[in-house]
């Protein structure tokens, strides 16, 4: 909830450590589950609760949600630095 809070999504980046782990695991249990295999951590209590803060199931998503995703980083850039001038270096956010 407070990555959330603070980049506008739960596009976890692979480089944020544990939470990015955990994240990438929350991801590959509900993914055995839609396949019918087992899975022994993500469970319809726990699908709401993520899916209540918007989390995604997958990142790879339309050009539209991309868009989007894109855009509310610019508007937590924004907030942070007070402008929009992202520098080429700043990853996938200087990049679009």
């Amino acid at each position: 909830k407070s990555f959330k809070a603070k980049h506008g999504h739960c596009n976890v980046p692979k480089k944020a450590g544990k939470l990015s782990d955990w994240v990438e695991t929350q991801r590959t249990q509900y993914r055995l589950l839609q396949e019918g295999k087992p899975s022994n951590s993500t469970y319809d209590e726990r699908i709401q609760k993520l899916e209540s803060i918007g989390f995604q199931w997958s990142v790879r998503g339309s050009n539209e949600e991309v868009w989007e995703s894109m855009f509310e980083e610019l508007k937590s850039f924004k907030a942070e630095h007070r402008h929009c001038n992202v520098p080429a270096r700043a990853g996938k956010l200087g990049n679009w």
